[in-house]
């Protein structure tokens, strides 16, 4: 396995500022649209799977934040330094080495739009074990890969792995988890918009309703325990 620093030694030559600010900087730059995704990811991924919004959750390959920021208790770990000065620029609780990780302390592991960046997810997922209680779970969101066109060469997006919900499942189960739900879930639509004039928990729940009927931003979702 990599190093850290090696890890962030090429995390900052394929992720760097002008990465960011071209797929994030929409959510970096506006309030209003960072706090209403970060509503948004608490309802899909957390209250409409039964999941605790108060429980410890480790947000592992967090980026920007914006996944977990509506989850009051969340310690977020990622090398990237862009990510990591935007953290601190919020005052998250940051872990910039996996060393730095307290072993045995989270309720659920949340991995949003992350293990696709990965050079070792199948270690990555192993690892996981040792940051959960005996009886936690991952939280695993993951693209649904739809170019699949022929390319010679790298694509904004710089996805490294890409998944099926049977070939995720496979890999789980192979790293020692039991996968236990699997869905859909599509990005909101008008959620800026809507959030100028509605209050915030309308604009998430029409929000996400429009994008299911849109069936735009496609993510697979898993969340699975530990064996």
């Amino acid at each position: 396995m990599p190093t850290d620093q090696e890890a962030r030694l090429r995390t900052a030559r394929h992720y760097d500022e002008a990465y960011y600010r071209g797929q994030y900087g929409a959510v970096m730059e506006d309030e209003l649209n960072y706090t209403l995704l970060s509503l948004y990811w608490r309802d899909a991924l957390f209250i409409r799977n039964g999941l605790d919004t108060k429980a410890k959750v480790l947000d592992f390959g967090c980026g920007v934040g914006q996944v977990s920021a509506a989850l009051p208790d969340t310690v977020c770990f990622d090398v990237s330094p862009v990510a990591l000065a935007e953290l601190r620029r919020r005052g998250r609780v940051v872990k910039e080495r996996r060393e730095d990780i307290p072993p045995e302390s989270f309720d659920y592991l949340l991995s949003s739009h992350s293990l696709e960046h990965s050079s070792s997810p199948y270690q990555d997922l192993e690892e996981f074990h040792q940051y959960l209680r005996p009886d936690g779970q991952i939280v695993l969101v993951l693209p649904v890969e739809t170019h699949l066109r022929p390319a010679l060469q790298p694509d904004w997006n710089q996805h490294l792995q890409a998944w099926t919900f049977q070939t995720i499942t496979n890999m789980l189960v192979s790293t020692g988890w039991k996968p236990m739900h699997q869905s859909m879930i599509y990005g909101p639509y008008m959620l800026r918009t809507l959030g100028k004039r509605w209050a915030a928990e309308r604009t998430i729940r029409v929000a996400s309703l429009l994008g299911r009927l849109r069936r735009g931003g496609a993510s697979m979702l898993t969340i699975a325990r530990i064996v």
